[in-house]
């Protein structure tokens, strides 16, 4: 039986007390993480080194999900899944995203177990959420 490599998580979040609550959650079910509290520190941590999947906010200043999804896309040429992390409202700008290719999308404020769910799937992992 083969180790499968552990997934890392780039997670960009503004809200210290959810990107705190995110990165104990995702590194309890298994996850390498990367914590950036703005666009511009994830973009940076982007170009040093790829994660398996970003997770971003769409709100985040002054690079939004968006820009980096973009960034991700056309500057880097990756293809990394990216869920994105909205209020409901933004429905023109959550639009937008998913025409660009955004993976998945969570509303905020969410149950931390549907964005687990949601990486699981991204993942095609099946292991029960703890």
């Amino acid at each position: 039986m083969h180790e499968m490599k552990q997934k890392s998580i780039l997670i960009c979040e503004a809200g210290e007390v959810l990107l705190s609550a995110l990165e104990f959650r995702l590194k309890k079910n298994g996850y390498l993480t990367r914590m950036a509290k703005d666009g511009r520190i994830a973009r940076d941590m982007m170009e040093e080194k790829m994660p398996d999947l970003l997770i971003a906010d769409l709100d985040a200043h002054p690079v939004s999900a968006v820009d980096l999804l973009r960034f991700m896309r056309h500057d880097l040429g990756f293809e990394t899944p990216l869920i994105m992390l909205a209020d409901l409202e933004k429905d023109d700008r959550i639009l937008e995203a998913f025409s660009l290719g955004v993976t998945d999308f969570v509303a905020k404020p969410f149950n931390p177990n549907e964005l687990i769910l949601r990486i699981r799937r991204v993942f095609h992992e099946n292991e029960p959420i703890k």
